[in-house]
Protein backbone atom coordinates (compact mmCIF):
# COMPACT_ATOMS: atom_id res chain seq x y z
CA UNK A 1 0.00 0.00 0.00
CA UNK A 2 1.31 3.54 -0.79
CA UNK A 3 2.20 5.82 1.79
CA UNK A 4 -0.30 8.19 0.05
CA UNK A 5 -3.00 6.28 0.12
CA UNK A 6 -2.38 5.35 3.68
CA UNK A 7 -1.77 8.64 4.55
CA UNK A 8 -5.04 9.94 2.67
CA UNK A 9 -7.32 7.59 4.73
CA UNK A 10 -5.78 7.94 7.89
CA UNK A 11 -4.00 4.28 8.15
CA UNK A 12 -1.29 5.15 10.91
CA UNK A 13 0.35 1.91 11.00
CA UNK A 14 -2.05 -0.24 9.41
CA UNK A 15 -1.98 -1.96 6.40
CA UNK A 16 -6.00 -2.82 5.55
CA UNK A 17 -9.24 -1.09 7.13
CA UNK A 18 -9.65 -4.36 8.73
CA UNK A 19 -10.75 -3.95 12.56
CA UNK A 20 -9.57 -7.42 14.11
CA UNK A 21 -8.23 -7.92 17.77
CA UNK A 22 -7.27 -11.04 17.16
CA UNK A 23 -4.94 -9.42 14.78
CA UNK A 24 -4.30 -6.55 16.33
CA UNK A 25 -4.65 -6.30 19.99
CA UNK A 26 -5.43 -2.40 20.04
CA UNK A 27 -7.98 -2.86 18.02
CA UNK A 28 -9.93 -3.81 21.06
CA UNK A 29 -10.38 -0.81 22.52
CA UNK A 30 -13.13 -0.19 19.29
CA UNK A 31 -16.93 -0.54 20.49
CA UNK A 32 -19.52 -0.51 16.80
CA UNK A 33 -22.70 -0.34 18.01
CA UNK A 34 -25.47 1.90 20.29
CA UNK A 35 -23.91 3.52 23.38
CA UNK A 36 -27.12 2.71 25.65
CA UNK A 37 -26.22 -0.91 24.65
CA UNK A 38 -22.72 -0.37 25.33
CA UNK A 39 -23.78 1.45 28.85
CA UNK A 40 -26.37 -0.87 30.06
CA UNK A 41 -23.59 -4.00 29.68
CA UNK A 42 -20.64 -2.28 31.46
CA UNK A 43 -23.72 -1.39 34.37
CA UNK A 44 -24.66 -5.23 34.65
CA UNK A 45 -20.60 -5.74 34.69
CA UNK A 46 -20.30 -2.78 37.71
CA UNK A 47 -22.95 -4.64 39.39
CA UNK A 48 -22.52 -7.68 39.18
CA UNK A 49 -19.14 -7.46 40.72
CA UNK A 50 -21.13 -6.24 43.94
CA UNK A 51 -23.83 -9.61 43.58
CA UNK A 52 -22.65 -12.05 42.99
CA UNK A 53 -19.49 -10.66 43.33
CA UNK A 54 -18.59 -11.66 39.48
CA UNK A 55 -20.15 -11.42 36.36
CA UNK A 56 -21.83 -14.24 35.33
CA UNK A 57 -23.63 -12.61 31.91
CA UNK A 58 -24.57 -14.47 28.74
CA UNK A 59 -25.30 -11.76 25.47
CA UNK A 60 -26.16 -13.24 22.08
CA UNK A 61 -26.56 -11.78 18.57
CA UNK A 62 -27.15 -12.56 14.96
CA UNK A 63 -24.25 -13.65 12.68
CA UNK A 64 -22.18 -10.68 11.92
CA UNK A 65 -23.29 -8.70 14.09
CA UNK A 66 -20.28 -7.94 16.77
CA UNK A 67 -20.27 -10.56 19.15
CA UNK A 68 -16.81 -11.12 19.12
CA UNK A 69 -15.89 -7.46 19.00
CA UNK A 70 -17.89 -6.65 21.56
CA UNK A 71 -16.05 -9.43 23.65
CA UNK A 72 -12.88 -8.43 23.50
CA UNK A 73 -13.88 -4.11 23.83
CA UNK A 74 -15.51 -5.81 27.37
CA UNK A 75 -12.77 -7.59 28.18
CA UNK A 76 -10.28 -4.29 27.51
CA UNK A 77 -12.81 -1.92 29.24
CA UNK A 78 -12.36 -4.49 32.34
CA UNK A 79 -8.87 -4.15 32.15
CA UNK A 80 -7.74 -0.25 31.80
CA UNK A 81 -11.29 0.79 33.34
CA UNK A 82 -12.07 -1.18 35.77
CA UNK A 83 -15.46 -0.48 37.69
CA UNK A 84 -14.99 0.81 41.82
CA UNK A 85 -16.76 -2.24 42.82
CA UNK A 86 -13.94 -4.84 41.31
CA UNK A 87 -12.02 -5.86 44.59
CA UNK A 88 -8.30 -6.69 43.09
CA UNK A 89 -6.95 -6.13 39.75
CA UNK A 90 -9.17 -7.49 36.42
CA UNK A 91 -7.70 -10.81 34.65
CA UNK A 92 -9.43 -11.45 31.90
CA UNK A 93 -9.07 -13.99 29.95
CA UNK A 94 -10.71 -15.00 26.40
CA UNK A 95 -11.07 -18.01 24.58
CA UNK A 96 -12.91 -19.11 21.17
CA UNK A 97 -14.55 -22.20 22.67
CA UNK A 98 -14.22 -25.25 20.46
CA UNK A 99 -16.77 -28.43 20.45
CA UNK A 100 -17.43 -31.60 18.56
CA UNK A 101 -20.33 -33.86 18.87
CA UNK A 102 -18.37 -36.40 21.58
CA UNK A 103 -16.63 -33.38 23.40
CA UNK A 104 -17.42 -33.31 27.09
CA UNK A 105 -16.94 -30.84 29.66
CA UNK A 106 -13.67 -31.93 30.32
CA UNK A 107 -12.69 -30.01 27.25
CA UNK A 108 -14.48 -27.15 28.28
CA UNK A 109 -12.27 -27.69 31.41
CA UNK A 110 -8.94 -27.91 29.66
CA UNK A 111 -9.55 -25.10 26.92
CA UNK A 112 -10.23 -22.79 29.72
CA UNK A 113 -7.39 -23.81 31.71
CA UNK A 114 -4.79 -23.57 29.03
CA UNK A 115 -6.23 -20.04 28.17
CA UNK A 116 -5.60 -19.03 31.31
CA UNK A 117 -2.03 -20.15 31.44
CA UNK A 118 0.41 -22.43 33.25
CA UNK A 119 2.60 -19.47 33.88
CA UNK A 120 -0.11 -17.31 35.28
CA UNK A 121 -1.34 -19.08 37.59
CA UNK A 122 2.55 -20.25 39.16
CA UNK A 123 3.06 -16.48 39.23
CA UNK A 124 -0.01 -16.35 41.46
CA UNK A 125 1.43 -18.89 43.54
CA UNK A 126 4.69 -17.22 43.56
CA UNK A 127 3.25 -14.06 45.09
CA UNK A 128 1.32 -15.67 47.76
CA UNK A 129 4.67 -17.40 48.76
CA UNK A 130 6.65 -13.81 48.67
CA UNK A 131 4.14 -12.19 50.97
CA UNK A 132 2.75 -15.18 53.30
CA UNK A 133 3.93 -16.17 56.50
CA UNK A 134 2.18 -19.71 56.37
CA UNK A 135 2.09 -20.96 52.54
CA UNK A 136 0.96 -24.00 53.00
CA UNK A 137 -1.89 -23.14 55.16
CA UNK A 138 -2.82 -20.25 53.18
CA UNK A 139 -3.13 -22.90 50.00
CA UNK A 140 -5.00 -25.58 52.02
CA UNK A 141 -7.79 -22.41 52.79
CA UNK A 142 -7.86 -21.05 49.69
CA UNK A 143 -8.43 -24.90 47.79
CA UNK A 144 -10.67 -26.58 50.32
CA UNK A 145 -10.01 -30.10 48.89
CA UNK A 146 -6.41 -31.60 49.60
CA UNK A 147 -5.52 -32.74 46.89
CA UNK A 148 -6.08 -29.47 44.54
CA UNK A 149 -3.84 -27.35 47.84
CA UNK A 150 -1.33 -30.59 46.87
CA UNK A 151 -1.05 -30.01 43.18
CA UNK A 152 -0.98 -26.11 43.57
CA UNK A 153 2.32 -26.86 46.02
CA UNK A 154 3.73 -28.61 43.47
CA UNK A 155 3.08 -26.13 40.76
CA UNK A 156 5.21 -23.58 42.53
CA UNK A 157 7.85 -25.61 42.46
CA UNK A 158 8.46 -26.05 38.99
CA UNK A 159 9.96 -28.79 37.12
CA UNK A 160 8.48 -31.75 35.92
CA UNK A 161 6.58 -32.05 39.51
CA UNK A 162 4.83 -28.74 38.04
CA UNK A 163 4.13 -29.39 34.73
CA UNK A 164 2.65 -32.58 35.97
CA UNK A 165 0.62 -30.99 38.23
CA UNK A 166 -0.92 -28.97 35.75
CA UNK A 167 -1.72 -31.29 33.59
CA UNK A 168 -3.90 -32.91 36.81
CA UNK A 169 -5.57 -29.23 37.10
CA UNK A 170 -6.31 -29.14 33.47
CA UNK A 171 -7.80 -32.41 33.73
CA UNK A 172 -5.63 -34.54 31.83
CA UNK A 173 -5.12 -38.10 32.68
CA UNK A 174 -2.00 -38.68 34.98
CA UNK A 175 -0.36 -42.52 34.82
CA UNK A 176 -0.44 -44.04 38.60
CA UNK A 177 3.18 -43.36 38.99
CA UNK A 178 2.78 -39.64 38.32
CA UNK A 179 -0.29 -39.27 40.87
CA UNK A 180 2.16 -40.96 43.72
CA UNK A 181 4.87 -38.37 42.72
CA UNK A 182 2.53 -35.14 43.00
CA UNK A 183 1.24 -36.59 46.16
CA UNK A 184 -2.45 -36.57 45.01
CA UNK A 185 -5.01 -39.70 45.57
CA UNK A 186 -6.78 -39.90 42.36
CA UNK A 187 -7.39 -38.27 38.85
CA UNK A 188 -9.16 -35.13 38.71
CA UNK A 189 -12.75 -35.64 37.94
CA UNK A 190 -13.30 -39.35 38.98
CA UNK A 191 -16.04 -38.20 40.76
CA UNK A 192 -17.65 -35.93 38.69
CA UNK A 193 -17.71 -32.63 36.46
CA UNK A 194 -17.71 -30.90 39.75
CA UNK A 195 -14.00 -31.14 40.72
CA UNK A 196 -13.15 -29.29 37.38
CA UNK A 197 -15.56 -25.80 38.57
CA UNK A 198 -13.73 -26.49 42.18
CA UNK A 199 -10.47 -26.19 40.67
CA UNK A 200 -11.10 -22.98 38.75
CA UNK A 201 -13.19 -21.47 42.04
CA UNK A 202 -9.87 -22.70 43.90
CA UNK A 203 -7.98 -20.80 41.12
CA UNK A 204 -9.95 -17.81 41.96
CA UNK A 205 -9.35 -17.49 45.19
CA UNK A 206 -5.99 -17.95 44.78
CA UNK A 207 -5.90 -15.18 42.16
CA UNK A 208 -8.24 -12.65 44.80
CA UNK A 209 -5.51 -13.68 47.56
CA UNK A 210 -3.14 -11.60 44.96
CA UNK A 211 -5.34 -8.94 44.19
CA UNK A 212 -5.95 -10.04 40.91
CA UNK A 213 -10.26 -11.15 39.82
CA UNK A 214 -10.09 -13.62 37.22
CA UNK A 215 -12.93 -13.21 34.70
CA UNK A 216 -13.56 -15.31 30.77
CA UNK A 217 -14.66 -14.02 28.24
CA UNK A 218 -16.15 -17.42 25.66
CA UNK A 219 -16.91 -16.99 22.48
CA UNK A 220 -18.27 -19.18 20.24
CA UNK A 221 -20.47 -21.06 22.39
CA UNK A 222 -23.18 -22.10 19.94
CA UNK A 223 -21.25 -24.68 18.77
CA UNK A 224 -22.73 -26.65 21.89
CA UNK A 225 -25.29 -27.31 19.14
CA UNK A 226 -23.07 -29.76 18.41
CA UNK A 227 -23.07 -31.75 21.33
CA UNK A 228 -25.13 -35.17 20.51
CA UNK A 229 -24.62 -37.70 22.94
CA UNK A 230 -26.63 -37.87 26.07
CA UNK A 231 -23.56 -38.02 28.68
CA UNK A 232 -21.56 -35.63 27.10
CA UNK A 233 -25.26 -32.62 27.07
CA UNK A 234 -25.35 -33.94 30.28
CA UNK A 235 -21.42 -32.84 31.55
CA UNK A 236 -21.49 -29.68 29.64
CA UNK A 237 -24.80 -29.10 31.66
CA UNK A 238 -23.27 -29.81 34.97
CA UNK A 239 -19.84 -27.74 34.69
CA UNK A 240 -21.84 -24.25 33.35
CA UNK A 241 -24.72 -25.07 36.50
CA UNK A 242 -22.35 -25.28 38.75
CA UNK A 243 -19.83 -22.83 37.30
CA UNK A 244 -22.87 -20.54 37.32
CA UNK A 245 -24.10 -21.80 41.02
CA UNK A 246 -24.24 -19.13 44.08
CA UNK A 247 -21.40 -21.21 45.65
CA UNK A 248 -19.19 -19.67 42.71
CA UNK A 249 -18.15 -16.22 44.30
CA UNK A 250 -14.76 -16.11 42.44
CA UNK A 251 -14.44 -16.80 38.90
CA UNK A 252 -16.48 -14.44 36.70
CA UNK A 253 -17.46 -15.51 32.78
CA UNK A 254 -19.14 -13.40 29.81
CA UNK A 255 -20.51 -15.89 27.40
CA UNK A 256 -21.55 -14.63 23.56
CA UNK A 257 -23.33 -16.84 21.46
CA UNK A 258 -24.92 -16.70 18.19
CA UNK A 259 -28.92 -16.56 18.05
CA UNK A 260 -31.09 -14.21 16.65
CA UNK A 261 -33.93 -14.77 19.98
CA UNK A 262 -32.98 -16.17 22.72
CA UNK A 263 -34.81 -19.08 22.49
CA UNK A 264 -32.34 -20.03 19.80
CA UNK A 265 -29.48 -20.59 22.21
CA UNK A 266 -28.05 -23.87 22.11
CA UNK A 267 -30.56 -26.37 24.69
CA UNK A 268 -27.66 -26.54 27.55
Amino acid sequence: MSTMFKDWFCLNNRETFTIDPKVNPSDARFYFGRDPLRERMQKQISRAFIDPQVPKIMFYGAYGSGKTQTLYYLAHELRTNAPSSCKGKPHAVYLDIEVQSKSMAEQWHLQMMEALGMATVQSWLQSLFSKSQGFEKEVDKLCGDPNIAMAFKELRGGGDLAFNAWRWLTGQKLAPKELVEIKVTRSLADVGVGDMVVVLQAIGNLARSVDSCLVFFIDEMEELINIKQGDAAESWHQYARKLADNSNFSVGFVIGFNAVTVDEAPKI
